[in-house]
């Protein structure tokens, strides 16, 4: 059964576009049996446990209804009590299907073990769960519920509280029977048709996006959802690329947006760029004052401070590096001394982290202007015109060669906890290898550092262009790459 369900929810978040339907807005609910497997197959598999010889995956949903739900399994000889009555009551005229009830109790889970959810949680520590495949679930019980009564749910409410960090809670009590929802939906009930909707309702139209000035010169949108700005969340913050010269948050919104439908909060940030300032330094400056806004601010959006990912995008991944490592190292840019930023991660999506110099630099930069004389490719004769002003007879703007001045583990911690590194085989940009000597340097300089190198088949914004065609097996990808750290 539990595998049935999880195959159906997968089947539903593959194909539910196809239909109008938004997979990162799925509401899982239940009743009475139907609740217990809902509730056990989302736990099984946020659980990554095992079901039938395979290995669940997580699913990811908004919301889990359980209407009258079994939330409390009976065992020994509690469970043979309940199954003997019910088959005793079988034997009366008109409630023969309760005798079934009791045979399936009996062949289902007599002997058996594995199936009660707060039980399953018992097994875990206080907090030690980060998500439990839902951002919210909500517990439907009645007061003249014969079949499953009130108190039900409490085993499974106070598991939740104690194991889950991220979840919210609702408790409903309504005064009628087992199928009071279920009812009232097949009698037309406005009231109770009311109720169940406002269920259904409660994560839709409660996620925000908020642009604040974090400088005089840049901006940053923070997406987060309003209805949980009291917990505490992940967050990921996000620099574009654009070689230096151009792009923008906006262009890349749908890095917030998914992040944002997947319980993160998400700040994408602006800074300046050539033409504006002819410096990295500026670009460097704004990234690291964005970063200590985000610190100081985001618990205003629900978010945790200690629990942040710095993502960028080829100069974006650029930028985002340097600016971690010249804080962590205390640098002085724009004559301000830097303070160490802690990250639990950096995610480094097709960066530069090889900065060329005299003539291999020149060359570049006229081989740019030449194509960009080619019809369509202007941009490119925008991007040499920037390398020519922003790095020609300049220094200190390749992270790799500030680490090779010092020594073999004399760095403690380089302000990330993890760097992750991606590459892509058809990058004509910035081509693989170029994360290489970040690599060599981290693993030689840095005492403590987690260090992964994912390399993809596919182009320049491989992981970006996938998160825009909502591909999942590449959203997929890069929510393992965040969640990697927790």
């Amino acid at each position: 059964m539990v595998e049935d369900i999880y195959n159906a929810l997968h089947w539903t978040v593959k194909n539910i576009h196809k239909y109008g339907g938004d997979k990162s807005q799925i509401t899982l609910m239940g009743h009475s049996a139907g609740a217990h497997l809902a509730t056990l197959t989302t736990v099984k598999a946020a659980l990554k446990m095992t079901v039938n010889d395979q290995k669940l995956k997580p699913i990811y949903l908004r919301n889990l209804i359980s209407l009258n739900g079994r939330h409390k399994i009976d065992e020994g000889d509690e469970l043979l009590a309940g199954i003997e009555q019910l088959k005793q009551l079988g034997n009366i005229p008109g409630l023969s299907f309760l005798g079934l009830y009791g045979e399936a109790r009996e062949h289902l889970l007599v002997g058996k073990d594995g199936y009660d959810q707060s039980k399953i949680l018992k097994s875990y520590g206080d907090k030690s769960i980060l998500s439990l495949g839902a951002e919210k679930y909500t517990f439907v019980e009645c007061d003249e519920d014969n079949v499953d009564p009130l108190g039900l749910s409490e085993p499974m409410i106070e598991q939740l509280k104690r194991t889950v960090r991220r979840v919210t809670i609702d408790h409903k009590i309504y005064h009628g029977g087992h199928s009071y929802i279920l009812d009232g939906i097949q009698n037309k009930d406005a009231e109770i048709e009311q109720e169940l909707l406002n269920m259904l309702s409660l994560n839709m139209n409660l996620l925000k996006s908020k642009t604040i000035n974090y400088t005089n010169y840049s901006d940053l949108d923070v997406y987060y959802d309003s209805a949980l700005i009291h917990s505490r969340r992940p967050v990921v913050v996000h620099v574009h690329g654009g070689g230096w010269c151009e792009g923008s948050k906006d262009k890349e919104s749908y890095i917030g947006e998914f992040f944002q439908n997947n319980d993160y909060i998400s700040v994408l940030l602006n800074y300046r760029l050539y033409p504006e300032t002819e410096s990295i330094d500026d670009m460097v400056e704004d990234i690291y004052n964005a970063l200590h806004w985000t610190v100081k601010n985001i618990h205003k959006y629900g978010g945790d401070k200690s629990q942040i990912t710095l993502m960028g995008h080829s100069a974006g991944a650029h930028l985002a590096t340097l600016t971690i490592v010249k804080a962590a190292l205390k640098m002085t840019v724009n004559d301000q001394k830097l303070k160490p930023i802690y990250l639990r991660h950096l995610i480094s999506l097709n960066g530069r982290h090889k900065i060329d110099e005299g003539d291999e630099l020149l060359a570049g930069i006229e081989q740019l202007k030449q194509l960009g004389n080619i019809p369509g490719l202007s941009f490119l004769g925008l991007y040499g015109e920037a390398r020519e002003h922003l790095l020609v007879g300049k220094d200190g703007y390749d992270q790799s060669k500030i680490l090779k001045s010092y020594g073999d583990k004399s760095i403690l911690s380089l302000g990330a906890e993890k760097y992750t590194f991606v590459e892509c085989d058809e990058d004509n940009v910035d081509p693989l290898g170029l994360s290489e000597p970040m690599i060599e340097q981290l693993k030689r300089t840095v005492r403590r550092v987690t260090i992964d190198h994912k390399i993809y088949h596919g182009g320049h914004s491989y992981i970006l262009d996938g998160i825009q065609n909502k591909d999942a097996e590449i959203e997929q990808e890069l929510l393992n790459m965040v969640e990697s750290i927790y």
